[in-house]
């Protein structure tokens, strides 16, 4: 399929009276990872309900893998989708296993070594048969990452992904959003801390008053340069976001420098432009 697996075009919402989406745009296409911030009360996961169809627009229209989201006999609610929106719930005298075959029995996608592989995979020990009631906060994290993960759906949408986790958890999830990103998903996430998901996303966006603004609108990518000269650093020192000399190397000094370049080329040029010559330049 061709185009957006996310699209909202004109899509507003009001809740209680309050507008709380006004009129959004968004498009999210196959291997795209977009993060949304804003404040508690914002509106994130009240845009995360209207793509995964537990709330209906009140004006324009949302479509998710192409399919024009709408309620009624005759509508459509989104599927090959993983969701997770606030805190996971889950059937709290049960195990996460169980809770996980039963989820699993809906759609009858995968068995149980899917589940059990996707637990391991998330730092679940499969044949624990604690009941849910007795998880601490983050492991009932991991068990959310799992469910929403765990039947390889096409747009994944997650809230506040990291809460609760340790740094080994979120190591893991980082790693999980990369690989499937590059299986072509369809990845949002929100958070009220840009520190949470900055690093994960191609673009990121506010949401404030209703309204999204464009926060960065590429991915920053490492790189490992190596110049001719040392005094060629001072010229450098402006053109990345990050940069921090790593050593020496044969030809002459070399760092790691954070900047928008998506091929070596093109920052080849950008030091060229500057009158720097680089010897090498890699991804880090």
């Amino acid at each position: 399929m061709n185009g957006p697996l996310i699209k909202m075009v004109g899509s507003s919402k009001r809740l209680g009276g309050r507008s709380v989406l006004n009129h959004l745009d968004l498009a999210v296409e196959a291997g795209e990872v977009v993060g949304i911030i804003g404040a508690n009360g914002s509106g994130k996961t009240t845009l995360l309900r209207l793509l995964a169809g537990l709330l209906y627009a009140d004006s324009g229209e949302i479509q998710v893998n192409q399919r024009r989201v709408a309620p009624g006999v005759i509508g459509y609610m989104p599927a090959e989708i993983g969701v997770l929106i606030e805190s996971p719930s889950f059937r709290t005298q049960f195990s996460g296993l169980q809770n996980l075959l039963f989820l699993a029995g809906i759609r009858r996608v995968i068995g149980r070594s899917d589940i059990t592989r996707q637990m391991a995979h998330f730092g679940l020990d499969p044949n624990n048969r604690q009941a849910v009631r007795k998880y601490s906060l983050g492991m009932r994290q991991r068990l959310g990452l799992t469910q929403a993960t765990m039947e390889s759906p096409r747009v994944l949408l997650l809230d506040e992904p990291t809460n609760s986790l340790d740094q080994a958890g979120v190591q893991v999830l980082a790693k999980t959003l990369e690989t499937i990103a590059a299986r072509g998903v369809a990845i949002v996430l929100v958070s009220h801390i840009m520190d949470d998901i900055n690093a994960w996303c191609d673009r990121v966006f506010r949401l404030e008053g209703g309204t999204l603004t464009v926060v960065r609108s590429q991915r920053p990518r490492q790189w490992r340069v190596v110049l001719r000269r040392w005094d060629d650093i001072p010229r450098v020192n402006d053109l990345f976001l990050s940069w921090q000399v790593v050593g020496q190397a044969a030809e002459g000094p070399a760092f790691l420098g954070t900047g928008p370049w998506t091929e070596a080329a093109e920052l080849m040029e950008a030091l060229k432009g500057r009158a720097v010559e680089a010897v090498a330049i890699e991804r880090a």
